[in-house]
């Protein structure tokens, strides 16, 4: 039997389920969207660890789903977490900044982060560090969050690679199609109850990714209002907003 390794380059972890900022380019924005807050426990993550483990999973390694992650009581033993099981994989945190002090940034960095990309909505002027991304507002890729945040009237008939190319997880381990996928549309399988394996392989999971590289993006409701354009092709881009 083949072994399976992680096909996927990119793992977001939505490790909380809330943010302090409410963007009106994020679902966050939307006041229905939001709901009292849920956070991952650290036993909870140690078996996603695990699980990418078996998959080898080197990629990049982060903790988002239209939340903060510096809010999470226990991110550092998280990151220690991921270092230790993972320790292949490249750890980037995306955060607004707001909690995003001197120290907080070095411990993070100290503990294994690689990476911080920093969304500066006040207009704060942060120092230049190394290991650091700051960007504006202006900056960002944004869309439509498939059609969450703006409507679309038209579908795109173009290929999109990004659920051949990420593995998206949620609070509750619920494998969600994609980043975009805001009010979880589409659930492929829970990394609690089956194996990263046996959910990538599903004959869902085969028949949406072979859709979705061939353009076709009716046969999802979260595609078919989407007009994220950044996936065209299956060329990995390790850094989004």
């Amino acid at each position: 039997m083949t072994k399976f390794i992680a096909p996927f380059k990119m793992v977001e972890i939505e490790i909380n389920s809330h943010c302090n900022r409410q963007c009106p380019y994020c679902p966050q924005g939307i006041p229905e969207y939001r709901k009292p807050p849920v956070f991952m426990n650290v036993e909870n993550f140690q078996h996603i660890m695990n699980s990418l483990k078996k998959a080898e999973f080197s990629g990049r390694l982060s903790f988002h789903f239209f939340n903060e992650p510096l809010l999470h009581p226990n991110l550092d033993e998280m990151i220690i977490c991921a270092k230790e099981i993972l320790p292949n994989a490249h750890q980037v945190i995306f955060t607004n900044g707001d909690l995003l002090t001197d120290e907080t940034f070095n411990k993070l960095i100290a503990l294994g982060v690689s990476k911080i990309v920093i969304t500066s909505h006040s207009g704060k002027i942060y120092p230049q560090r190394e290991g650091q991304i700051v960007l504006k507002p202006i900056d960002l890729n944004l869309t439509n969050r498939g059609g969450k945040v703006l409507k679309k009237t038209s579908t795109l008939s173009i290929p999109c690679f990004a659920p051949s190319t990420m593995l998206i997880i949620g609070v509750n381990g619920d494998i969600i199609l994609c980043y975009e996928d805001a009010d979880k549309t589409l659930i492929l399988g829970n990394i609690f109850n089956n194996s990263v394996e046996e959910i990538w392989n599903s004959p869902l999971a085969v028949n949406v990714r072979n859709e979705l590289e061939k353009g076709n993006r009716n046969n999802q409701q979260v595609c078919c209002k989407c007009d994220n354009t950044t996936h065209i092709d299956p060329i990995v881009y390790d850094i989004h907003p």
